[in-house]
This record gives structure tokens, sequence and C-alpha cells, in this order.
């Protein structure tokens, strides 16, 4: 029920690590992720980066919707072609609609994705590229969803977390100028509904630190 066909009509995208395509799953509509080889790195080492870094991200997927993280839900891993097939979510990515929604559901979509990074963080679980080009909203639902988990890792450490935070931050102050405030904001909110008081000053500390050493380095 699975194919690994490449034609240019089932390519979603093409990135630096992956390609997604159209495909499917048992006649739901489904997308496959594939690692792709990276030919500065001798081959030996690069499959057994790519085996490790595809059953790491579906065991991420697959961690986050058991606690409730809206992701999209894995059928399949194919750890010989280095692919996992996943369900198909219909919808935008968050960065290309964030200044054309309306205040009240924009400060919504942001609590949740504080929220359920706080679920996230409190399983262990950091997403590694915590952005706005990762969360895909369903317009119809009301929706979002979590993708992309593929530098993510199982941590408990508190720079881990701030990074994730540090990161959105950084995303909406790079992409959104305009509601970065209401927006982190609103994230903070939520993040704070999952994650307990002390636990949130320490990682909105750790935040403070890292852009410190960023605002050091950049002298």
């Amino acid at each position: 029920m699975v194919s690994y066909g490449s034609k240019d009509d089932n390519i979603i995208s093409i990135g630096a690590e992956a390609i997604l395509l159209l495909d499917e799953w048992f006649g739901l509509p489904a997308v496959r992720k594939i690692r792709v080889r990276k030919k500065y790195r001798e081959t030996t080492l690069d499959e057994l980066i790519r085996r490790k870094r595809t059953l790491i991200e579906a065991r991420l997927l697959i961690a986050a919707h058991e606690k409730g993280v809206p992701t999209p839900i894995v059928y399949d891993i194919d750890k010989d072609h280095y692919s996992i097939l996943m369900e198909y979510i219909p919808g935008t990515k968050l960065r290309d609609i964030v200044e054309s929604l309306p205040v009240k559901l924009m400060e919504k979509i942001f609590f949740e994705i504080g929220y359920h990074s706080g679920i996230l963080h409190e399983n262990e679980i950091c997403h590694g590229d915590l952005t706005t080009s990762n969360v895909l909203f369903v317009r119809e639902r009301e929706a979002i969803f979590f993708i992309d988990f593929g530098l993510g890792a199982f941590t408990n450490r508190l720079e881990d977390a701030g990074v994730d935070v540090h990161l959105f931050l950084r995303s909406l102050e790079s992409a959104h100028t305009s509601v970065t405030k209401q927006a982190f904001k609103a994230f903070i909110n939520g993040y704070r509904r999952a994650r307990s008081q002390k636990t949130v000053k320490m990682v909105l500390d750790k935040v403070e630190e890292i852009r410190s050493r960023g605002r050091y380095t950049s002298r």
C-alpha cells in the first residue's frame, strides 16, 4: 500500500535534509518524508545518521501524539529507506498567515502553541526547530499541528527547552515583527498552563541567557 515514486507532481517540498512526497496509506492521503543522502559524508556514516534520525523523529512524533500534542499520525517507518509515512494534514504553514489572522484567533493559536510546547517539555521532548514554519494551521477546524521533528530529541535539559522557546521567539522577531509582543505573550501564557511557575521562570531565565550570549558574540 505504500510507494516510493518521486514524480514531480507528488513532490510537496525539497529541503536540505529531506524530500516530502504525497502518498497514501490504505486509501488515506499521506505524506512520505525521505531523508536525503549527504554527498560530503562517507557512505556508511551517512546511512547510519539517516537511519538514526529517521527512527528518532518517528519516535518523537509518536510520543508527542500520545501525550495529546497535535502532530501527524505516523503510519509506517522504513528505516532501510530512511522514510516516515505519516498523516496528511491539509493545512497552511502558520508563517504564511500570521499577519492576516484576527487578533483573538491569533492569540488563541499562539496560546495553544505555548501550551503544547509546555506539554512536550514536561514529557522530555524538545522539538529542535520550533518556528512558525513548523506549525500548520487548519482553518476549517481552527486547529494547529506541530510538524518536522527532524532536529528534535528526547531530553530533560533546561538548555534544550530554553533553545526551543528562544527559537520560537526569534522566528517571531524575524518574520512577524508587527505581532511579536502579542504572540509571544500568548505563547508564554499557554506555556504557563502546562508547566509549574518555578519551571517556567527557569526556562525564561535560560532564554534570556541564550539571548545575551548572542548579543555578546555579535559585538
